[in-house]
């Protein structure tokens, strides 16, 4: 008997929950703008609102003056303001933004602070980030406790920084590529040059 019972806990619960996601869905349409939602344990089209708190959810587009994600996944965000803990995002793009334990793949901020956590390319004006991870960070500004990227470009870095490629490096094996470039294409003309007589 106990066992019954706990299965049709389950499966009122997993009613509720789809029933939610229908209200959340018919009352957060494309053309629906609210003040203040509310999401936990829910699948999400699009959202818009002026202050967005996402929990154990998934959002496909979250368009917000203000989001807080916690444990949610989310595809396309624009908000002013973004603070996410332990979630993903794909695409970020915001005026100031808040990462702690998560993962994106693309940051586009003014300002992105990201600590204990991984994305791919972080392009900020400027950017303040404590033990992450990063392929590409472009920014005016960086302040890092200890930061790991394939690429650094940028204006002034301070802290500790070990980067496969920063801006003086990447100037130089630009400059090195072109040259290179430069000479293969000059040796291909007089070449193409002689076979032509």
């Amino acid at each position: 008997m106990p066992a019954k019972k706990k299965s049709e806990e389950a499966a009122a619960e997993a009613a509720e929950a789809a029933k939610a996601a229908e209200t959340v869905e018919a009352a957060v349409g494309a053309d629906t703008h609210v003040e203040t939602v509310n999401l936990t344990n829910t699948v999400a089209g699009e959202v818009r609102a002026t202050l967005a708190r996402i929990s154990q959810s998934r959002v496909d587009a979250l368009t917000c003056e203000e989001a807080e994600l916690r444990e949610s996944m989310a595809v396309n965000v624009r908000a002013e303001d973004v603070r996410a803990q332990n979630s993903a995002i794909v695409n970020l793009q915001a005026g100031s933004v808040e990462l702690q334990s998560s993962l994106a793949l693309l940051v586009s901020a003014e300002h992105a602070s990201l600590e204990n956590g991984q994305a791919a390319v972080v392009y900020a004006g400027s950017a303040q980030l404590a033990d992450g991870q990063s392929a590409l960070i472009v920014a005016r500004d960086v302040q890092a406790g200890s930061i790991r990227t394939g690429v650094l470009l940028a204006g002034r870095v301070e802290g500790p920084v070990e980067a496969y490629l920063d801006t003086p490096r990447a100037m130089l094996a630009g400059l090195t590529a072109g040259v290179a470039t430069g000479i293969v294409l000059l040796v291909g003309s007089l070449l193409s040059r002689r076979w032509r007589r």
